[in-house]
Order: C-alpha cells, then structure tokens, then sequence
C-alpha cells in the first residue's frame, strides 16, 4: 500500500516541489543579484538560475519519492521536461519571447544534471 501511494504521488510532489523551488530561488536571486538594478542581463541571470535549480529539484524530488527504479524514473522526469519545455518554446516563438526559450534549455541543463547524477551511481 506504501509503494502504490508513492508511486501515485511521485509526480505531483515532483511538480510541487519544483515549483516551489522556482518561486523560493527566484526570491532568493533576486535579493542577492538584484541590487544591479533591472537591466536584461540580471533579469536573464535570476531566470537561467530559477529555471535550472527547478529542472534539478523536480529529478530529485520525484526520483526521491518513487520507492523503486530510479534511473528509470529519473529519464521519464527529465523525459517530462523535455516535453514540457519543447511546449514552452514552441509558444515562446509564437508570442515573440525568445529569451524564455534560454531558460528553458536551463531547466533542461538543471534535470539533464541530475539524471547524469544517477545514472552514474547506477553504474557502480
């Protein structure tokens, strides 16, 4: 019964989790880099790094939480992200934001890391 909830809940703390990452690091970005004022540059510095630490903590957290298989749940997560971000920049270039597609490529950089990570330990 405890194997089948984690397993039920693994994704939705997965998106819960990253998300609230996201929020907390942009916080945290914008008071310690924040100071240099609103220019593009810092702009793009606080969201390549909230976007990245989210892709991370969403790998960890959902890989975390699923009781068993774990390279094998984190490739579907970082699959996850892949997909997600491939929406995000399809609709980036729809409405002309194309600096959102940069973030993006760190939110898959911040998964991709972390599925090295284990992949890795799977190995030894």
């Amino acid at each position: 019964m405890k194997n089948m909830l984690r397993w039920i809940l693994f994704l939705p703390t997965a998106v819960l989790g990253g998300w609230i990452v996201y929020w907390i690091a942009k916080i945290v970005d914008s008071i310690y880099i924040g100071y240099g004022g609103s220019s593009l540059f810092f702009t793009a510095l606080i969201e390549c790094s909230a976007h990245a630490v989210m892709g991370y903590t969403f790998a960890v957290i959902g890989t975390n939480v699923a009781p068993n298989h774990r390279l094998t749940v984190v490739i579907c997560l970082a699959g996850i992200v892949v997909l997600v971000a491939g929406a995000s920049i399809f609709a980036s270039i729809m409405i002309e934001k194309y600096l959102t597609i940069l973030y993006n490529f760190f939110m898959i950089g911040g998964a991709a890391v972390y599925t090295f990570e284990i992949y890795q330990r799977e190995r030894e």
